[in-house]
């Protein structure tokens, strides 16, 4: 079922694998375990990205957070990380330590205690820096693959992809930053167009997801048939289900977020602010803009009716120039 999916979704492009060359690896831990979302993800992390137009891919797991930034754009809903892909296998097969990978360019990962400490990828990696590394993470063994060897072992990797890790990386979250945009800078696109072609989208993953439960439905009955169903078969169902179910969900309250999304908009712009960040979810409100008319804008918000518990979270001063950037946030009534 796992290589399956996985061929499925590359095959009509809802799946792509994001390179070591591509991109660049960071992790932090938090102090406790939270759910995280691309908005809170770029929030917080943004500034560790070393390029200055790029996307974010994260996993969550025990306390700690795991970023893979790039500046390749994907259409794709699952972008896997060849990191994270070859992490999985290599912790299956009890191997850890500096893995080198003598391709063009060579690409390298450090695995310590099954965890990805670091990844990074030149035209040759000296002898003189493996030895660095070995030192900086404390590790003894180093495990060097050919090009050939590269490709039998992605290979091998790819079959040992679970459901749970194509899940861990679904984008389930719509980025409406270039809608946003689109309303600041005054591109004229009526409305009902913006509804239904996010109406569209939505419902292209509604399809797919559809299609997806109707497989795994079938290779559960199958499995029942043969042999008996393991716990971890039942626990990955369940999880597309609830997936299915928030979508589903999310789906029903579209044209709520554009009626509100298209207020926001018309109030900023005619106050002649600027978007710094804005947040609408399925219960939360929050934005960020760079404004001199701070009081003006929050009456305005609150008279649109979309919104309860409004406040003025924070207020900053511009160090040069007027104006200042305040966050505002309250509770979306949908």
């Amino acid at each position: 079922m796992k290589i399956k999916l996985f061929n499925y979704l590359k095959k009509f492009d809802l799946l792509d694998i994001l390179k070591i060359e591509e991109s660049y690896f960071n992790a932090f831990s938090l102090k406790k375990s939270k759910k995280l979302t691309k908005d809170v993800v770029l929030l917080n992390y943004a500034e560790h990205s070393p390029y200055s137009s790029f996307d974010i891919h994260y996993k969550l797991e025990n306390e700690e957070v795991s970023l893979w930034f790039t500046d390749k754009n994907f259409d794709s809903l699952v972008v896997l990380p060849e990191s994270s892909i070859f992490l999985q296998y290599f912790i299956k097969n009890n191997i850890e330590g500096i893995i080198l990978f003598e391709t063009s360019p060579q690409k390298l990962l450090v695995i310590k205690e099954g965890v990805l400490k670091r990844q990074f990828s030149k035209n040759t990696v000296a002898e003189y820096e493996i030895g660095l590394l070995k030192k900086e993470f404390n590790v003894e063994d180093s495990h060097v693959y050919t090009q050939d060897q590269y490709e039998q072992e992605l290979n091998k990797a790819i079959e040992n992809i679970s459901v749970k890790d194509i899940l861990d990386f679904f984008s389930f979250e719509f980025n409406y930053k270039n809608l946003i945009d689109v309303f600041v800078q005054k591109i004229s696109i009526p409305l009902s167009i913006l509804i239904f072609g996010l109406l569209i989208m939505e419902g292209l993953n509604y399809t797919y997801l559809q299609s997806s439960l109707e497989e795994v439905t079938k290779q559960y009955k199958i499995i029942k048939e043969k042999t008996q169903i393991t716990r971890e078969n039942i626990n990955e169902i369940e999880d597309i289900s609830e997936k299915y179910s928030s979508l589903k969900i999310e789906f029903k309250n579209n044209t709520k977020l554009i009626s509100s999304m298209d207020a926001i908009s018309d109030i900023i712009k005619d106050a002649n602010a600027s978007f710094l960040f804005l947040k609408l979810s399925e219960n939360e409100f929050r934005m960020k803009i760079d404004t001199n008319k701070t009081s003006k804008i929050f009456t305005q918000i609150v008279n649109t009716g979309y919104f309860a518990d409004l406040k003025i979270q924070s207020t900053v001063k511009n160090r040069r120039g007027s104006g200042e950037k305040v966050i505002i946030h309250g509770e979306v009534k949908w």
